[in-house]
């Protein structure tokens, strides 16, 4: 009796190991590494569009875009047929599912840092998407459709600060769908007051360790 409950004591241990495995395995991001179970925009869909399909489709950077055109994106990456075979970028299955997890939970945005939504917003997880998702497709370089600027680059953007806090933020533009929320607005305008940093490392301009031409090495 001794003998059968060792048994089965060492394969109680044994299945907790292989499921706890398991649930390892179900939390690991585009990185390897683990991460929380509850998939947001900031914690998995945006590094899943910057990764397989950014190069191409800009406007996925931003996740209005991405919400306005979820059952394509399903449909098409679920079928294999995006990214294209040529392009030479494979999509790993635990990506695929996970995307389409997050899709089936109605593409939860969550927040970039955490509790806080006001804080911690830069060129890498804020404005380059934002720009990309509502001025580019007129604001390229060179600009179209009588767009007189570009507005690609950081550099753009800062220099012509002024014209975006007057224009975008005050809501001029962009002059048709899709439109930023007023909350995109706001946290734009919070941005620029900061001094429009790159990243947690950039003073941004005006800071302390700018440039002399006023441009950082993030563009």
């Amino acid at each position: 009796m001794r003998t059968r409950q060792n048994i089965f004591a060492v394969l109680a241990v044994l299945t907790g190991a292989v499921l706890g495995a398991i649930g390892l395995a179900c939390d690991i991001n585009l990185n390897g590494d683990t991460v929380d179970t509850d998939l947001t925009w900031y914690n998995f869909g945006q590094p899943f569009f910057s990764t397989y399909c950014g190069s191409c489709h800009q406007s996925f950077l931003n996740y209005n875009r991405v919400t306005g055109s979820q059952d394509e994106i399903r449909r098409k990456v679920d079928s294999r047929s995006m990214p294209p075979n040529d392009s030479g970028i494979v999509v790993p299955d635990s990506d695929i599912a996970r995307l389409l997890e997050w899709i089936d939970a109605d593409l939860p945005e969550g927040s970039p840092t955490g509790d806080d939504d006001s804080a911690g917003l830069y060129w890498t997880n804020f404005a380059e998407a934002f720009f990309a998702g509502y001025c580019t497709r007129c604001h390229s370089d060179p600009p179209i459709n009588d767009a007189e600027i570009p507005l690609v680059t950081l550099s753009d953007v800062r220099a012509e600060m002024h014209h975006v806090q007057e224009h975008v933020v005050d809501g001029e533009m962009p002059p048709s769908a899709p439109f930023p929320t007023a909350a995109e607005r706001q946290d734009l305008s919070d941005w620029i007051d900061a001094g429009a940093p790159y990243d947690e490392n950039d003073p941004g301009v005006g800071g302390d360790d700018e440039d002399d031409d006023g441009e950082d090495d993030g563009d």
